[in-house]
């Protein structure tokens, strides 16, 4: 994980991960997916139509040109 200032915000701090964590993550986090998966529809959950509705729901929020920032407000 790398942690530096935001330059548009000087108090706050942005978290990224390092190209050695997101390969880690990548490979930890399918397995517990899976996991999760499995267990929510054992329950009776409906995992296959919340993920298809939480992907559409994403879709629709996500907007099309990039989020602009303090700074480019300004000018």
């Amino acid at each position: 994980m790398a942690i530096s200032v935001d330059p548009a915000h000087r108090r706050r701090r942005l978290v990224t991960l390092t190209p050695a964590g997101r390969g880690a993550f990548l490979a930890e986090g399918k397995p517990l997916e899976e996991e999760l998966r499995i267990a929510l529809q054992q329950a009776g959950f409906p995992y296959d139509r919340y993920l298809s509705d939480t992907r559409r729901l994403a879709a629709l929020l996500t907007p099309e040109e990039p989020r602009r920032t303090a700074k480019s407000r300004k000018g």
